[in-house]
């Protein structure tokens, strides 16, 4: 997105050593609200989530939504929620596995720990839809074997209005093959608002 839109990370706090973990999913959205209006300072703006972080960002985004200051739009990148996990939970060893051996942070104590109580502010959560429109992004690839003909290892999330599908598995659609995920919101983001780049900016 360099040189195209102005980008900002939101970090999820109790990740480091030291910080304190949300007590709610309310309290996580109203932080983040807060710096979310900062940021975009009256702006229109798109949030984006990859993994558990999409829950976040839709949780998020409907919490702004409440308040009146909500998304022009939402990305929502290969979500799977904890209370319907799909192939995420068949595939949980496989995902630890290769988040111990191949991130560039790996989890560490402090990490996992938060990782849980993320799990556990959103287990009692049900998404509903939003007035943002919503890109869903898809892993092409699946993280092992998948043999379940009655069901689809892929991403579902059924308040979608656009699905696209990107190179790359659940972890590395948003590493190596980061371009080309970035290219597919650009674009989307582009078509929503006819090329107008203060739209979803922030």
């Amino acid at each position: 997105m360099a040189g195209r839109r102005t980008v900002a990370a939101l970090p999820q706090p109790g990740f480091r050593p030291g910080e304190e973990l949300p007590d709610s999913l309310d309290a996580l959205c109203a932080a983040h609200a807060e710096a979310v209006a900062g940021l975009a300072a009256g702006r229109p703006f798109a949030l984006v989530g990859h993994s558990a972080g999409a829950n976040a960002a839709h949780a998020l985004a409907r919490h702004l939504e409440a308040r009146g200051d909500g998304p022009a739009a939402l990305v929502l990148a290969d979500v799977y929620t904890p209370r319907a996990p799909g192939a995420m939970g068949v595939w949980r060893d496989v995902m630890l596995r290769w988040a111990m051996d191949r991130s560039p942070v790996p989890p560490d104590d402090t990490r996992l720990t938060a990782m849980g109580a993320y799990h556990r502010l959103l287990l009692g959560w049900t998404p509903g839809p939003t007035r943002a429109p919503v890109l869903h992004l898809r892993a092409t690839l699946p993280m092992a074997d998948w043999t379940d003909p009655d069901e689809d290892w892929r991403s579902v999330w059924d308040t979608a209005h656009t699905v696209a599908d990107v190179p790359g598995n659940h972890f590395t659609m948003m590493t190596e093959h980061a371009p080309a995920t970035a290219r597919a919101v650009d674009g989307w983001l582009d078509a929503l608002f006819g090329g107008n780049r203060r739209r979803g900016e922030a």
